[in-house]
């Protein structure tokens, strides 16, 4: 199971790690927040970024303030156990 976040310094109770769903492979994170740069990592390896690519992020099963949604650049949700999360990748043109 691949993992983000191994060593995250924050405080305590922000460490907590969760078992989350990326593209439909069980991943492990550690942390409350979760970024759209760490899911696409989660889905597709820490080289994935490049200018060529444009990403969606669409997760499901979160919190109840925010059960589903799309997770843009820049912005992070709360993580939950069991979260969904579906990333896809698309050629720019």
């Amino acid at each position: 199971m691949e993992k983000v976040n191994e060593k995250k310094d924050q405080a305590p109770g922000q460490n907590k790690e969760y078992q989350i769903i990326v593209n439909g492979k069980p991943r492990s994170f550690i942390g409350k927040n979760i970024t759209f740069k760490e899911v696409i990592i989660l889905g597709f390896g820490s080289g994935a970024f490049d200018e060529k690519f444009n990403y969606t992020v669409m997760y499901s099963k979160g919190n109840q303030e925010d059960p589903k949604g799309t997770l843009v650049e820049g912005k992070s949700v709360n993580v939950k156990e069991n979260m969904l999360f579906n990333v896809k990748r698309t050629i720019r043109s």
